[in-house]
């Protein structure tokens, strides 16, 4: 005996289903297929359809005794074939509505991540920039720690606040790597060392300060370049070119160099040193 095929085994479910009572039918799935395979198999299901098209009566219309002999038709049979296919259908666009639903959640939340990697890489690319400035000023952190030291002369500086950070590296190199920044450095250490007793120069924090700052603005203005002026001790005392402290009132020669002036590559004298006289 050879085994039925797929469409065999079908016809007998659907025929099984369609004998049933209609309180009783339980088709999950009933699709076009289906309905195809009853039309060219089944005479029974082929007679109710013309019964139903030709009023429901097909043997009082057309004399047919098959038709006469068949029970009443059953008109809840075609609209329960009929809602079950609606079901199967609603069904499988829920489906589709929940698919596209957790799809566009997936996207949401994959666009969500998309944008905190790029805010991350940017502030990455802002560290690595900062990391960059602060390494092309590697004294920035010998400045930071004079200021932070001494609050009053970062407070002269226009740097009051800073601290031992990133940030604050690299709001120092930006205000003294300026023009004014760096005369206000050079008027600050004149003050600072003229009010002391005579005869007490830069200390190695003052200097440094100078000298970072001097280094930035160069690098900042590679076109206009200053360098340090520094006459020479035992020289004639120029007024032109030399500011006297107020500890030696007089006297005509350079007897000590208490803070470095500023000239340009040309030699023109743009800030005058501080000195004392004999």
């Amino acid at each position: 005996m050879s085994k039925k095929t797929a469409a065999e085994k079908r016809l007998d479910q659907l025929e099984e289903d369609w004998r049933s009572e209609p309180g009783r039918i339980s088709l999950r799935i009933f699709t076009a297929a289906d309905l195809r395979l009853l039309l060219e198999s089944s005479e029974e299901v082929r007679e109710l359809i013309r019964a139903i098209v030709q009023g429901g009566d097909a043997g009082r219309a057309g004399g047919d005794e098959r038709a006469a002999d068949m029970p009443a038709v059953r008109p809840a049979l075609p609209y329960v074939l009929a809602s079950t296919v609606e079901n199967e259908l609603r069904r499988q666009l829920d489906d589709a509505n929940r698919t596209i639903k957790e799809l566009r959640s997936d996207n949401e939340r994959l666009a969500d991540e998309a944008s905190e990697e790029r805010k991350r890489a940017r502030d990455a690319e802002r560290q690595i920039d900062k990391l960059r400035k602060l390494n092309a000023f590697g004294s920035a952190g010998e400045v930071l720690d004079v200021l932070v030291g001494n609050p009053q002369l970062a407070k002269r500086l226009s740097l009051a606040g800073v601290k031992k950070d990133a940030e604050s590296a690299i709001r120092v190199v930006a205000v003294l790597a300026q023009r004014q920044g760096l005369e206000r450095v050079f008027e600050v250490l004149v003050d600072l060392v003229d009010g002391r007793p005579v005869g007490s120069g830069l200390d190695e924090a003052q200097r440094g300060l100078l000298m970072a700052a001097l280094a930035w603005h160069n690098h900042n203005w590679p076109d206009l370049p200053y360098r340090l002026f520094e006459p020479k001790v035992g020289g004639e005392f120029k007024f032109d070119q030399h500011k006297r402290s107020v500890h030696t009132p007089t006297g005509e020669r350079v007897a000590r160099l208490l803070v470095p002036g500023l000239c340009t590559a040309k030699g023109k004298v743009e800030i005058k040193p501080l000195v004392a006289t004999d």
